[in-house]
């Protein structure tokens, strides 16, 4: 059965994939899609089934293999640092669980059981088609280190007096236009490249955002009136990127910092292991994938 129009069964087992696979004609031509053997309705070629070198059968989304199907009966689910419901969907669509996005993750149900999906899974169906969970990856949640977020807003505290007082002396703490190219200029970036406050889709995009995190912090600890200047007008741009004028207040800008803190420094926060089979909100979990906590 299908669960969207993608034209995909649910696979059970390694027998019945390799069936599905021997069964389904290739893509005939010449063009780009010669040869592939679609999972789905055959106009989707963003689904494919394929063979591997030592027989496996894999399930592919794109250009990942998010479900393997294995001889020795071992099923592997990867989401390949692509954190959507697309990928999510596809997972549902083959192996008949539940698969959603949540807190930056792809979270799997099975038999009321909900597993992160992070490095991946391992799976076995049991003499009686139960589905087992063999491997996966340990789950966490993530809390404030106090001491530590004491310590770090500390390092910042001479450029945020500096910021709040330049908001109280704006017209409801706005930042025009010609600030914000000012700032482009400065930073030698455009609209689409200094945004610091968005949090990855994909767990791959982090080390981009990690450089221009690393820059706004030795920015605010120069001690440099410009740099301080900059700065400020980045962390007002920072949510909004394709806005042309904002504004920022005192509160707003406190809890940006935190936030930024938080995302740049992997010891303000806190690792506390859930039990296997357990997913709880994870609150901050975006920044954690920035930091790297």
């Amino acid at each position: 059965m299908s669960y969207r129009n993608s034209g995909i069964s649910r696979l059970t087992n390694y027998a019945q994939a390799k069936e599905w696979y021997e069964s389904t004609q290739p893509i005939r031509g010449s063009g780009r899609n010669a040869g592939l053997k679609p999972l789905g309705h055959r106009n989707r070629t963003h689904f494919q089934i394929l063979k591997g070198t030592d027989d496996e059968i894999k399930c592919r989304l794109y250009d990942t293999d998010v479900v393997t199907f294995f001889p020795d009966g071992r099923i592997f689910i990867k989401d390949a640092n692509y954190i959507t419901q697309t990928t999510a969907n596809f997972i549902s669509d083959v192996l008949g669980v539940r698969a959603a996005v949540q807190d930056r993750d792809i979270v799997v149900g099975i038999y009321g059981n909900s597993y992160r999906l992070r490095d991946g899974m391992v799976l076995e169906r049991d003499e009686h088609g139960t589905l087992k969970v063999l491997k996966v990856d340990k789950a966490y949640v993530h809390q404030v280190n106090r001491k530590a977020m004491s310590t770090l807003r500390k390092s910042v505290k001479d450029f945020m007096q500096y910021l709040n007082g330049s908001i109280k002396v704006r017209e409801n703490g706005r930042f025009n236009k010609e600030e914000k190219e000012a700032l482009l200029k400065y930073l030698g970036m455009d609209d689409y490249g200094f945004g610091i406050a968005a949090v990855p889709t994909w767990r791959n995009e982090t080390e981009e955002l990690r450089k221009r995190l690393v820059q706004f912090f030795d920015m605010v600890k120069s001690e440099d009136i410009e740099n301080w200047y900059m700065a400020s007008c980045w962390m007002s741009f920072s949510q909004h990127t394709w806005v042309e004028e904002t504004s920022l207040s005192v509160k707003n800008a406190k809890n940006i910092m935190d936030n930024f803190i938080l995302a740049a420094y992997p010891e303000a926060l806190t690792k506390i292991e859930v039990p296997e089979g357990v997913v709880k909100r994870d609150r901050y979990r975006q920044v954690a994938l920035m930091s790297g906590a």
